[in-house]
């Protein structure tokens, strides 16, 4: 066979093998599918995983898109969520926590249902979206979050961006529950967060140490040093968390506090209404049966008459406090503290009656002349303007105040009748700033009701507060959802 005989016959055996690949296979009667169409109707289990993963990510990519446009109606697919947070594709998960931090933000009731699946993300990938939803129930429903503390807790050592909304989460449980946070292992992590370069981190660990002061106040001022070193931060909410820790666990460490006097009297000057007033705050619960400086002593009789309530209500309850004990340190005040009693605030109205009884031993007829002034300056009239000394509001407190001296409460009366008449004018009313709302301690008679900061909203990047309905913070314009 010559050589072109052989290059014929392997064309045409290569021919017929390529023939033979592409056959047809011989179809089955009809009615039964042949079996790659067996295969395609009835999938394996390996073939169902596979389209069922294909579906998961269509569904979470949809819930995405929800997320943007309207996450309070994710709460309709919360048992979806549920099952997709404990699915095998990360892409799945991920998607699935960005949408429950949505949701929490719209509807915290509905992604409690998602606490422990959102903790699962977080232990296992400290997934910042999964703390952020926790950090959003917990606000709302700690009791729902309370049982995940230890996730929380060892996230904390992540270091990353997740530490924010985590810590976030801490110092909601522990305002709500701060007995269940007063442990070692708790308090070791918050007191090295003060120490964080993120001042929302600092923030969150000086609340969650002020909440545990009120029930386990020696677990705090084991860390008093710590709490001194925020008093000069540069974000104004790390310094007035700091100041309310000090003060609510003054009373059980005094001396810690006295201490830290210099720097909280330095906060009675700070720009920030609510500093001021957690300056004033904590030293008020430091002055008792302690030696205090005059520095500290002559800044407290100058914040007498801030403008801010909250203010004037804690400087006139450290004052009572060191009047009952040191009577002339307080004695320059009076006339300050006479004026006072006709506050607008009743809570300072009674710190300074409170204050001034306390001085009436030692200076009987001081302290008489200075509240007889004050009743003849609600009786009389500006010539020239046609105006009373005080405001409306104030007329109307004084005039309303069963603990207030009988004739000034008939002077008010009577002024305000005058006011309202149109015969005279009030004073201007002066802006102050909001009261607090916290609970209170009570010294001889005053009213200290705690801090100024009650349920204020901060910015989550340098815990700046931020009013009501604000949508960026006025210091680093970061956006508030």
């Amino acid at each position: 066979m010559t050589r072109c005989d052989r290059r014929v016959l392997a064309a045409v055996e290569t021919s017929r093998r390529s023939l033979s690949r592409l056959q047809v296979p011989v179809t089955d009667p009809p009615g039964k599918p042949s079996e790659p169409e067996q295969f395609c109707r009835h999938p394996s289990k390996a073939a169902s995983m596979s389209e069922q993963g294909v579906d998961r990510r269509e569904r979470v990519a949809r819930l995405g898109r929800l997320a943007e446009t309207d996450p309070a109606a994710l709460a309709e697919h919360a048992a979806d969520m549920a099952e997709y947070l404990d699915a095998d594709s990360a892409y799945v998960r991920r998607r699935t926590t960005r949408a429950a931090a949505a949701l929490a933000g719209a509807r915290p009731d509905a992604a409690a249902d998602l606490v422990d699946g959102l903790t699962a993300r977080l232990a296992d990938a400290s997934d910042e979206n999964a703390a952020v939803a926790l950090q959003r129930v917990a606000a709302e429903d700690p009791d729902a979050v309370v049982g995940n503390l230890a996730a929380l807790v060892t996230v904390l050592d992540d270091e990353g961006p997740v530490v924010v909304p985590a810590s976030g989460a801490l110092a909601s449980l522990a305002e709500a529950d701060a007995a269940t946070l007063a442990q070692p292992g708790v308090l070791d992590r918050l007191f090295g967060l003060l120490d964080d370069d993120r001042p929302a981190v600092r923030r969150n660990a000086s609340v969650a140490l002020a909440a545990i002061a009120e029930v386990d106040p020696a677990a705090v001022c084991a860390g008093a040093d710590d709490l001194r070193g925020c008093l000069d931060d540069d974000a104004p909410a790390v310094r007035r968390a700091a100041a309310v820790a000090l003060g609510t666990a003054g009373p059980t460490c005094p001396d810690a506090v006295v201490e830290a006097a210099p720097a909280l009297t330095v906060l009675l000057d700070d720009a920030d209404p609510g500093t001021r007033a957690a300056g004033a705050f904590a030293l008020g619960h430091a002055l008792h049966e302690r030696d205090v400086s005059q520095r500290t002593v002559d800044a407290l009789l100058g914040a007498v008459d801030d403008e801010s309530e909250a203010v004037r209500r804690h400087v006139t309850f450290a004052l009572a406090a060191l009047a009952a004990e040191d009577p002339d340190a307080v004695r320059p005040a009076v006339d300050t503290l006479a004026r006072r009693a006709a506050d607008e605030s009743a809570p300072v109205r009674r710190n300074a009656r409170s204050a001034l009884a306390a001085l009436e031993d030692d200076y009987t007829a001081v302290v008489s002349e200075a509240v007889e002034s004050v009743r003849t300056r609600l009786e009389d009239v500006d010539e020239d303007t046609g105006t009373l000394a005080f405001t409306e509001s104030e007329l109307r407190g004084l005039a309303g105040d069963a603990g207030a001296p009988a004739d000034q409460r008939a002077a008010a009366d009577h002024a305000l009748s005058l006011v309202e008449s149109g015969d005279v004018s009030a004073a201007e009313t002066t802006e102050s700033a909001a009261p607090a709302t916290a609970g209170g301690t009570d010294h001889g008679g005053a009213t200290d009701t705690g801090d100024a900061d009650a349920g204020a909203q901060f910015c989550p990047n340098c815990g700046e507060t931020i009013d009501a309905g604000g949508e960026f913070c006025p210091v680093c314009g970061t956006g508030i959802e």
